[in-house]
């Protein structure tokens, strides 16, 4: 479900950067009130989404591991951030190449697959695919929501926007682990991830 609801944000690169143009020349720098920058919801929404889902994982994996009786559950760990490093060496490029939204596409059918292989993991080769799956999509996923939720505005709002999106990112992990923590507590540590 929360995979769902971020895929479900549709992002449109030429229409926030005309925005922000027009913004700019009509000299629209109200003073606006509140802690929340409101055109960076959509990518912070889809974080918060995003970080429900991982929260899951990270707080549960090794004791889903000790429930299936899956040894070296912490592959999953070391192959994510391998998956994460990778996508730091190549993630310049390839959105400039695919365009942003291929690549955010592709990000979350990478984060989608981790948690498949996590849902029906028995062993350890698929916890480490998941680990590398999860990897890629954080490594590009996140990045590309965070320039969408700074692009969004304008220039002397970009900490307004990054704060938002990193206050939901926040809100999305600390909310998750209680969620998951009460299913956990009645459930198997499986239906976390399905």
């Amino acid at each position: 479900m929360c995979l769902f609801c971020g895929l479900s944000v549709k992002y449109n690169e030429k229409e926030m950067l005309k925005a922000k143009a027009e913004a700019n020349s009509n000299n629209l720098q109200k003073k606006e009130g509140g802690f929340f920058e409101k055109r960076a919801m959509p990518a912070a929404f889809t974080v918060m989404f995003m970080s429900l889902a991982n929260s899951s994982v990270a707080t549960f994996l090794p004791l889903m591991g000790i429930e299936r009786g899956i040894e070296g559950v912490s592959i999953y760990f070391t192959l994510s951030a391998c998956g994460l490093f990778c996508t730091r060496v190549v993630g310049r490029k390839l959105p400039r190449l695919l365009g942003e939204n291929k690549v955010f596409y592709g990000a979350m059918c990478f984060y989608l697959c981790a948690f498949i292989n996590l849902i029906f993991a028995t062993s350890r080769w698929q916890v480490a695919l998941a680990g590398m799956c999860y990897g890629f999509g954080i490594g590009f996923g996140f990045p590309l929501l965070n320039s969408a939720a700074v692009r969004s505005v304008e220039s002397n709002r970009r900490g307004r926007a990054t704060s938002t999106y990193m206050a939901m990112q926040d809100v999305g992990s600390s909310v998750g682990s209680t969620i998951w923590g009460m299913v956990a507590n009645s459930n198997p540590f499986t239906t976390g991830y399905s």
